[in-house]
């Protein structure tokens, strides 16, 4: 998907934190929402099963961010 529709996704996204520049993060699809987390696709465990993976991101120092990979498909 495109670096800008990751970026919507992620501003719409629940975020119980404040992202940090350099800091790399882990957008999921949850029911009818977007969650941005800190806990990658593989470290989930037995909750895995919740949330589909999107993407990784890195918050650039503009407060962009950068797409490290994706698992969304073109609609």
């Amino acid at each position: 998907e495109s670096r800008l529709q990751i970026s919507e996704q992620i501003y719409q996204s629940d975020m119980r934190f404040t992202p940090v520049v350099n800091q790399v993060y882990h957008l999921y699809e949850k029911d009818d929402h977007f969650v941005l987390s800190l806990i990658g696709p593989t470290e989930w465990g037995r909750s895995a099963n919740s949330r589909k993976y999107v993407a990784s991101v890195k918050l650039l120092g503009d407060h962009s961010w950068d797409v490290l990979s994706s698992n969304q498909h073109k609609s």
